[in-house]
């Protein structure tokens, strides 16, 4: 989890610094590189890291989503509720 703080001074950073995306710690900075479609890279080094590892980041996504359905479904077998 990341605090509100730090997203509030990553945002406010990167609108002052002009930048087209803007992301917190590693997942956050997957996330952007995976969703990152029709938008622009904003660097050339950026352009090249989401075109070379696109695929990686995808698999990764696929384990994330799964470790996240696996603990939905054990929670709801239970009869807990997610808080």
């Amino acid at each position: 989890m990341v605090s509100p703080e730090a997203v509030a001074v990553a945002t406010l950073s990167g609108i002052q610094a002009g930048a087209c995306s803007m992301s917190v710690g590693f997942d956050g900075w997957m996330l952007a590189q995976l969703t990152s479609g029709m938008g622009p890279a904003g660097t050339l080094a950026n352009a090249a890291v989401q075109v070379l590892t696109m695929g990686l980041w995808r698999a990764i996504a696929l384990c994330y989503v799964q470790f996240w359905h696996a603990g939905v479904i054990a929670v709801h077998d239970k009869g807990e509720t997610l808080h």
